[in-house]
């Protein structure tokens, strides 16, 4: 026979929530469960380790690029965050055998990037956002992504 495991109140709680029936407490938990789970994972990880641990593993830059996809509610833009960090534009053009350019594409060179003061900014981006709580469907979903990433990371 299965046991269902119901989620209450801690006694750290607020004394509002402590006092609700507990057949409240996993109602009220579906609401506040991305809250609860970042702010949990910023007192359990320390990003700037964590990152510079999967930016040797993976892609330096797809780690960057990542969180602009998960967090779109983010206090500087990408563009803005790659210029200060030497990342630039860079245009290919692709021409054909007469010498025509048949199209043109533009890629991110990061060729002069420190990624470890890279890695600094964007934890410290981490913190402040998710103190200031901006945003934090966003930043539950790239932290969870980048806790999938390094438990893949130690499984190997």
């Amino acid at each position: 026979m299965q046991r269902l495991q119901t989620i209450t109140a801690t006694s750290d709680a607020n004394c509002i929530l402590k006092g609700l029936p507990r057949d409240l407490h996993p109602y009220i938990y579906s609401f506040i469960e991305d809250e609860v789970k970042v702010h949990y994972w910023m007192a359990k990880y320390n990003w700037e380790d964590t990152l510079y641990e999967l930016g040797e593993y993976y892609n330096e830059f797809h780690l960057i690029e990542s969180y602009f996809k998960y967090v779109h509610n983010t206090p500087i833009s990408k563009e803005e965050f790659f210029m200060k960090r030497n990342i630039y534009r860079e245009k290919d053009k692709w021409r054909n055998t007469s010498g025509r350019i048949t199209h043109v594409t533009w890629s991110w060179n990061d060729d002069n990037c420190d990624y470890v003061k890279l890695f600094q900014g964007l934890a410290n981006t981490i913190y402040v956002q998710s103190e200031s709580q901006d945003d934090i469907g966003g930043l539950y979903k790239y932290l969870s992504y980048l806790i999938t990433l390094y438990n893949d990371m130690e499984c190997d």
